[in-house]
């Protein structure tokens, strides 16, 4: 009803107007108008002067209803309110793509959520990953790659903008795009295929262009058509699962209703694997190694069972893939490796050692022998107390890395072996390097060896090679009278399998290796 010049020109109103409504001058996104003002109301309001420049107003109200209206300052909080636009910016914007972030993303399902509580309607998510993406920042360096995950997060944010739909950066090289609502999954499939057309056209890095290529993973969200939220870290997973399914399937992967049962399984299985150690699931058992040069048992591998309450006896070959992928790998190797260290302190006096597996992922850690040798003091064990068992497949990456750290190993005073060896490629072109104590015959070759002189000769070119580099043999496997005298015709007389005895738990382990005497004794 009145007001000085000076908020007429702040607001960019002529002084002459006797009214004028704040309404006509609210941005779009203030919605909301208080419907009830009183003595000492503070209102913020954000509007657009007549230049369309984005304006805050704190209206403070500072006297009683005079005939239907209220005394007031008016504070100009422009500045400050821009700064915090900008802190929220930082806080919710990938700095390097300038498209929203992980936490946006986190903002995003929270409100399909709510939204999913009063309708039912069908979401999905694309899910993006660059290929390759290590080899492009080792060839181009830091400043080219982000430069391309740049052009990328533009030429996605082109298909998104088309689709309607919103575009997130979950982490460097990682991007989703939400569809709020569709009708049918080829809208998704269109979507995906222009996806792939933006990335048709090769990106300028460098002297000249370069092919980078993606792979997608579709998530339709069923728990949105039964009214039923999806935490954002689920969303995620499920995500990240589809997008390992992708790279098997031609870069490309939906999640059906049949795998997406099997993804729930499989984070319903995680989460009980991360708390099997809390909840004493796991357990060590021990299958013993007789040597027949020394008529005795030498040594006993320990391998991990997992028992769990809810999903019953778990096989390694479905746990230890788990374990890798969801992360929990070393806190289950550092299990494994405390767990046979204590029980090999209690074989000190028998001069047997405890043969431990190591997983790749664990065994590529930075510091895993000095983690080992820590270990090795804390349990107050004399060399060769224990063994190192690693599978072919860590033969296979850096040779002389790997070197290195089995000589790291090997002079913490811990025997090392090659478990599983004939199932890799590796192996053979590096044996004469590698500082190693046992190669394990894997069970394939020892299965039908009593009736295939192929067999028989296969091991024993085997043996006789290991001899001659000081390397000894152990043939694992061995179930019947017949393949021992089979094996120990090669010249292998280290002996690992169900003839000499299964594996067993601490207890029964121990009274095993008091009485036993040999096989067929």
């Amino acid at each position: 009803m009145d007001f000085e010049e000076d908020f007429a020109s702040f607001l960019g109103i002529s002084p002459e107007k006797s009214v004028f409504n704040l309404k006509e001058l609210m941005d779009e996104r203030q919605t909301i108008f208080p419907t009830k003002i009183e003595k000492d109301s503070s209102l913020k309001f954000s509007l657009r002067n007549s230049s369309s420049e984005k304006t805050f107003l704190l209206v403070q109200i500072i006297g009683n209803n005079e005939k239907g209206f209220f005394p007031a300052f008016a504070i100009d909080i422009t500045k400050d309110e821009l700064l915090q636009e900008k802190v929220r910016n930082l806080a919710y914007t990938d700095m390097t793509t300038n498209v929203p972030n992980r936490e946006s993303f986190t903002l995003k399902v929270e409100s399909l959520n709510q939204k999913c509580l009063s309708k039912s309607f069908k979401s999905g998510l694309l899910f993006i990953d660059i290929n390759d993406s290590h080899k492009i920042m080792e060839i181009f360096g830091h400043r080219l790659f982000q430069k391309m995950l740049r052009e990328t997060a533009e030429r996605l944010t082109s298909v998104s903008a088309k689709a309607e739909s919103s575009i997130y950066n979950l982490d460097s090289d990682d991007f989703v795009i939400v569809i709020d609502d569709y009708d049918n999954i080829d809208q998704i499939l269109d979507i995906a295929r222009e996806v792939n057309k933006m990335f048709l056209d090769p990106f300028m890095l460098g002297d000249g262009p370069f092919e980078v290529s993606c792979r997608i993973g579709i998530v339709s969200c069923p728990e949105y058509q039964r009214r039923t939220p999806i935490t954002p870290s689920d969303m995620i997973r499920y995500g990240e699962i589809t997008l390992r399914l992708a790279k098997s399937n031609n870069d490309l992967f939906i999640l059906d209703k049949e795998s997406y049962l099997a993804v729930i399984k499989e984070l319903d299985m995680e989460m009980d694997l991360q708390n099997s150690i809390r909840d004493e699931e796991l357990e060590l058992l021990y299958q013993p190694i007789y040597s027949f040069g020394s008529n005795r048992i030498i040594a006993v591998e320990a391998l991990l069972s997992w028992k769990s309450k809810k999903h019953g006896a778990v096989s390694p070959s479905v746990f230890i893939p788990l374990a890798e992928r969801s992360g929990f790998i070393n806190k289950l190797g550092d299990f494994v490796i405390d767990t046979s260290f204590k029980f090999a302190s209690t074989l000190k006096d028998k001069n047997i050692f405890v043969n431990f597996n190591v997983s790749t992922v664990q065994f590529y850690q930075m510091d895993f022998a000095e983690k080992l040798a820590a270990r090795l003091e804390y349990h107050d064990l004399p060399p060769q107390s224990v063994g190192l068992e690693i599978t072919e497949s860590c033969l296979c990456k850096d040779i002389a890395e790997l070197i290195e750290k089995l000589s790291m190993v090997r002079k913490c005073g811990i025997a090392v072996s090659i478990d599983d060896f004939g199932t890799g490629y590796c192996s053979l072109s590096y044996l004469k390097d590698l500082p190693v104590d046992y190669l394990k015959i894997d069970r394939s070759f020892i299965m039908g060896i009593e009736t295939s002189d192929k067999q028989v000769k296969l091991l024993k070119g085997i043996t006789n090679l290991a001899k001659s580099l000081g390397v000894e043999i152990v043939a694992e496997g061995i179930e019947t009278k017949e393949q021992l005298e089979a094996v120990i015709g090669c010249g292998c007389s280290n002996i690992q399998g169900f003839y000499i005895s299964k594996p067993m738990n601490e207890t029964n382990t121990f009274k095993f290796i008091s009485s036993y005497t040999g096989p067929g004794k």
